[in-house]
């Protein structure tokens, strides 16, 4: 029988009654079990037992399997770095040419390529043993293509050469494919996530429309998304209109950090409204981690607040994420139903 969260997830869902838990980590589970960093990427048991272990600390509503753009930028073919333990960054892009002939690149079949063929497999590994419903996250179309074409990506976006369309439409279809993989391999819903930092003004309806074909196939499948979104201005985020996909939008999650959760108190017309925290959250003061962690308690009451997705790097203390889940549920079990 399909449980709250999945209804959740799916066309026909209903936002949940209380506010849920969906962490989204790095490493975490891994670090915890002194899994080797690499093995933690590339070996689906291995990583299959950082997530039960996650599962078991965090408790969360939702596991977000897959939270590193680079797994799907990987296996299209760019080069990446470990730059910290269990935390990896592009070291080359796959996309190398001139923009003029962006068009014309040819992504391999990422369904069969790792690390991202092995995410899928851990998550049909975890699936049995634990009981929080799964969602692979992915990376918008528009950070895929940042991935894949490196700085002189961004340069033509800067610098207004349109050809940086050709990569995001390019991108599209990858995401796409990628979606239909998850979905198939019993993904409950997808988390799209989307780093604009330093970019800006890019964020809203016109972008979103880009992603029609990604919709498409959640359509297909009866399933929704997540837009989990760092990097953007406030304004960029509260004009989404979001009237031909909202459907497939389950919400827009927004990551902030400190104890700003006051700044995004408005809905995103009519859309639900989530908050996430950057890494540092757990690494702060001791003054400040308890600033924010009473501002989160105060937030999931007065702004409605019905998704909330920290971001758990493998350098989180763990006392702070049992303090953070723990007054968190506190929060989310006195609101009303």
């Amino acid at each position: 029988m399909m449980g709250t969260v999945e209804r959740f997830m799916t066309l026909s869902g209903a936002p949940p009654r209380t506010p849920l838990l969906v962490p989204m980590t790095r490493g975490y589970g891994a670090r915890l079990e002194h899994l080797n960093p690499h093995a933690a990427r590339y070996d689906a048991a291995v990583i299959a037992d950082g997530v039960r272990r996650e599962a078991d600390v965090l408790v969360p509503d939702l596991i977000v399997m897959g939270y590193d753009p680079t797994i799907l930028a990987e296996s299209c073919g760019c080069e990446v770095r470990m730059i910290e333990l269990y935390n990896w960054s592009i070291a080359q892009p796959a996309v190398k040419g001139e923009p003029e002939t962006w068009a014309s690149w040819q992504p391999p079949d990422v369904g069969t390529n790792v690390p991202f063929v092995t995410i899928m497999e851990a998550m049909e590994r975890v699936m049995p043993v634990i009981s929080s419903p799964i969602a692979c996250m992915l990376p918008a179309p528009f950070t895929l293509a940042r991935l894949l074409g490196g700085a002189m990506f961004e340069e033509a976006f800067k610098t207004g050469d349109e050809r940086w369309q050709d990569l995001l439409d390019i991108s599209v279809m990858v995401v796409s494919d990628a979606i239909k993989v998850a979905l198939r391999k019993g993904s409950c819903g997808i988390v799209l996530y989307e780093d604009l930092w330093p970019l800006s003004g890019v964020i809203g309806d016109e972008l979103l429309r880009t992603y029609g074909t990604c919709f498409n196939v959640l359509r297909h499948h009866e399933r929704r998304c997540l837009y989990v979104v760092t990097g953007a201005k406030k304004e960029e985020v509260t004009t989404l209109a979001a009237d031909s996909f909202r459907d497939v939008l389950a919400g827009i999650v927004v990551c902030i950090s400190g104890s700003n959760f006051s700044d995004w108190e408005e809905k995103v017309q009519g859309l639900m409204v989530g908050w996430a925290t950057e890494p540092e959250f757990f690494t702060s003061g001791d003054a400040a981690f308890a600033a924010a962690v009473t501002a989160l308690g105060e937030s999931v009451h007065k702004t409605g607040m019905r998704v909330f997705m920290p971001i758990v790097p493998a350098t989180a203390i763990p006392e702070r994420v049992r303090e953070l889940v723990t007054r968190f549920r506190a929060a989310a079990g006195s609101v009303h139903k």
